[in-house]
């Protein structure tokens, strides 16, 4: 189990205020010591190309280490594998082309679907 510190966000809805709220309280949770990642599920991924290309209000250099990696079903599906790839995030398939949320509990990540 968590001990509170390791912190999964997934952002799962396809709505930029979302994923905007997602990264903010990333950023803020390790401002505060905490191990958080993002996890890019569903609709989130349509906004890899924006915050690469510096569309978003926080820049790509602070945007690119909080995520941990995107959907790769989800990503082909709304077609940009590529612009993953080309961002440098990594795919993650695990379980029928999606990300299994079970390697994070293992690994002591208390999940939270944004």
């Amino acid at each position: 189990m968590s001990d509170g510190n390791k912190i999964a966000l997934v952002a799962f809805r396809g709505e930029k205020p979302c994923v905007l709220h997602v990264l903010l309280n990333c950023e803020d949770m390790r401002n505060r010591g905490m191990d958080a990642v993002i996890i890019l599920e569903g609709g989130s991924v349509k906004f890899i190309a924006q915050m690469f290309n510096g569309e978003f209000t926080i820049p790509w250099a602070q945007i690119k280490p909080l995520i941990d990696c995107a959907c790769l079903g989800c990503s082909k599906m709304f077609k940009v594998d590529n612009d993953a790839k080309n961002a440098g995030i990594r795919l993650e398939g695990g379980m029928s082309s999606h990300v299994s949320l079970a390697k994070y509990i293992q690994n002591g990540y208390m999940i939270i679907v944004m």
